[in-house]
């Protein structure tokens, strides 16, 4: 028997599944965050190289007719990855997570994808094969509505409360009992330069009705917006036959976030489809692996995987 391998990571977290080609997920495995631009390049190939490890066990490198990485920024690194997997360099190619966050969530070839995780973007795809992407631009230049850009919002009204330049907000108090810290001034030492992790803590607030938090997922679910009606406006994909959706971590913030999404959505963008992602990332990855290997997406093949993935065993 033939396997395929995926991989699907960013700057919180690594995923990894096994499948057969007919889609049947046989192994999951999670590690840690391998984008090199959160991580590091050290940590970014130790939690790749794990992760294939774990979901590939015993088998045979010569059974895996093909492995796909789609990381954003590992590529530059993958002599290095392959030599580590012991696998035939050529059965093995790297990517950037947007088709694989794409055609997760849509799968199909066109449409557009919003993705909100550790980092950003919107992507498009038209009918005739048009792409426009905006966004993605990492932690420092951009990445609106990202965990990243959540956690970064957090602790600057943690910081604007204690000079007396903004609002009174529950945040303080949760984000110091996460640090195990007993006075903001230790925050100075306490936070690195990632902070995507802090993002629940403002879902938390704002179910709670803190109005800084509220404040600070709208502004996120504004600028996700913002980023997909530009890409359809670009492509002149405003029409029924195309769908929208929003994926990532982030987007499971669920109704607080979507509800507000979908509003400004709807504000330019009457007729578009929005719906819900159908797969996880990971399994993005996973199609790109069969169409590099000449394998078509039949509705029994997706089928099956959202059969095998929800039951899939975890290493």
């Amino acid at each position: 028997m033939k396997y395929l391998i995926a991989v699907d990571g960013g700057g919180t977290k690594t995923e990894a599944v096994l499948a057969t080609c007919c889609g049947n997920v046989l192994q999951k495995a999670i590690t840690t965050g391998s984008n090199p631009l959160f991580v590091g390049k050290e940590k970014a190939i130790q939690a790749v190289t794990e992760a294939v490890k774990a979901v590939a066990g015993s088998i045979d490198p010569k059974d895996t007719c093909r492995v796909v990485i789609a990381v954003p920024g590992i590529g530059r690194y993958r002599d290095r990855i392959v030599s580590e997997l012991g696998v035939f360099r050529g059965t093995v190619s790297f990517h950037p997570d947007d088709f694989s966050v794409f055609y997760a969530a849509l799968a199909k070839d066109h449409g557009v994808v919003t993705l909100a995780g550790t980092g950003s973007f919107a992507m498009g795809v038209s009918l005739i094969g048009q792409r426009v992407t905006v966004g993605g631009w990492g932690p420092v230049i951009g990445d609106v509505g990202s965990g990243q850009w959540i956690g970064t919002k957090a602790l600057e009204a943690v910081t604007r409360e204690f000079d007396r330049l903004g609002p009174q907000t529950v945040l303080t108090e949760k984000i110091l009992k996460y640090y195990r810290l007993e006075k903001v001034e230790q925050l100075r030492s306490s936070v690195t330069s990632g902070v995507a992790h802090l993002a629940p803590l403002v879902k938390e607030a704002a179910e709670e009705g803190d109005d800084v938090a509220i404040s600070i997922v709208d502004g996120a679910a504004r600028g996700l917006a913002e980023m997909a009606v530009k890409v359809i406006e670009r492509l002149g994909m405003d029409d029924n036959c195309y769908d929208l959706a929003l994926t990532g971590g982030i987007s499971e913030f669920g109704e607080i976030l979507r509800d507000r999404f979908e509003e400004c959505i709807r504000r330019s963008c009457q007729r578009i489809n929005i719906v819900r992602p159908r797969f996880q990332p990971v399994i993005g990855a996973l199609l790109i692996a069969m169409k590099e290997t000449g394998i078509p997406w039949t509705e029994e093949i997706l089928g099956n995987l959202k059969a095998s993935y929800r039951g899939g065993k975890q290493c």
